[in-house]
């Protein structure tokens, strides 16, 4: 989140340089063996300034995409606020929180449509922030990505979870992936 937070923040000439990504989906948050999360692919971000999309033309992936955006209004930093929330959702329950068995125009069609169901077995805190983040209305989500961020610092603090890149870090070293590459060539390399 403070990499998202870092690239709305960024200003040429007093104005902000980026206005949505756009495409905020589980394809495109990487996270790094030092435990840093990197949101990638900014080729369809909307960027401050005259707009290069024309009217009605659909960025992005309509299972990710925010109500708002799927009737037409201009992608924000809200619109990609609501994509994280169903990322979120996915990796807290292991589902989309609006599947279906049919194709994206339906997943589209359900996201203007069905309510959601609160993630079960999560903590109310945490679910309760989620469910935030997924509210139709963009005036009801977060106000900025700082405070989507404090918000959950706040719950990790008060179940005793340090939310570091180090403990992420730790927790990949934990689960016994491979080397990268580049350590395995370097040590298959003769002396």
């Amino acid at each position: 989140m403070a990499g998202l937070g870092h690239a709305y923040r960024k200003v040429h000439d007093g104005r902000p340089v980026m206005v949505a990504h756009r495409d905020v989906s589980p394809s495109n948050v990487l996270v790094s063996r030092e435990g840093e999360v990197k949101l990638t692919d900014f080729g369809i971000a909307r960027m401050a300034g005259p707009a290069h999309t024309a009217p009605g033309v659909f960025r992005g992936k309509e299972a990710y995409t925010a109500p708002e955006v799927l009737q037409g209004a201009p992608a924000t930093a809200a619109s990609d606020q609501f994509s994280l929330g169903i990322v979120f959702y996915e990796l807290l329950t292991g589902r989309h929180p609006f599947h279906t068995e049919q194709d994206a125009s339906a997943v589209a069609y359900a996201i203007l449509t069905r309510p959601v169901e609160p993630p079960q077995g999560v903590p109310s805190p945490l679910a309760g922030a989620v469910m935030r983040m997924l509210a139709r209305a963009p005036q009801e989500r977060f106000h900025s990505p700082e405070s989507l961020a404090e918000g959950f610092a706040r719950w990790l603090a008060q179940v005793g979870e340090p939310a570091t890149s180090q403990t992420l870090a730790a927790f990949l070293r934990g689960l016994g992936l491979p080397p990268p590459l580049s350590e395995q060539a370097t040590a298959s390399r003769p002396p």
